[in-house]
């Protein structure tokens, strides 16, 4: 329970931790690419033989990723915009 909750501690700083400075990239777009690559940065972290942890932390960015796409995919540029912010977090 305590790495569980140190987790999701972690979750919450990188979530409000500084954005990539990306002038044509709205702040909404490039926090919700930040949040979810640094979600999946967090399970690769994560020692393999926690498997439980790893799952449930999947589970929650695969959610987060869920609702991204949603959110993004009635608007074309929304999205590009968002997939770039996205590609460019993954290569830090």
């Amino acid at each position: 329970m305590f790495k569980l909750a140190t987790f999701q501690i972690m979750l919450v700083a990188l979530g409000t931790s500084a954005l990539v400075a990306c002038s044509s990239v709205p702040d909404t777009i490039q926090a919700d690419a930040q949040s979810l690559c640094n979600c999946y940065k967090q399970v690769h972290k994560i020692d393999i033989e926690e498997e439980p942890l790893i799952n449930f932390i999947t589970d929650s960015c695969n959610t987060l990723w869920k609702g991204v796409y949603d959110k993004y995919t009635t608007n074309e540029e929304d999205k590009k915009l968002f997939n770039q912010a996205y590609s460019a977090c993954q290569d830090e």
